[in-house]
């Protein structure tokens, strides 16, 4: 099974994250295709854990990419170890 986050995987977590920060997904495709570097680095079940830290967690809108980066390592090192 290919884990590997596609542009459309990372459209659907950067729509889950717009429901909770509007000002994140103002540009629409924009903000997909910057953030997506960010998101392609994990596999898919990180980064959507780490979309729901960042809900969970984050009071500012928009968030940072680094944010979500440093909760997808965060959890990383939470399942190895």
């Amino acid at each position: 099974m290919n884990n590997q986050v596609t542009l459309q995987d990372a459209a659907k977590i950067i729509d889950r994250l717009g429901r909770y920060f509007p000002m994140l997904v103002r540009n629409g495709a924009e903000v997909v295709n910057d953030w997506y570097p960010f998101i392609a680095q994990f596999t898919l079940d990180v980064a959507q854990a780490a979309a729901m830290y960042v809900i969970e967690n984050t009071a500012f809108d928009p968030p940072k990419p680094a944010v979500f980066v440093q909760a997808a390592r965060m959890l990383l090192q939470h399942q190895t170890g």
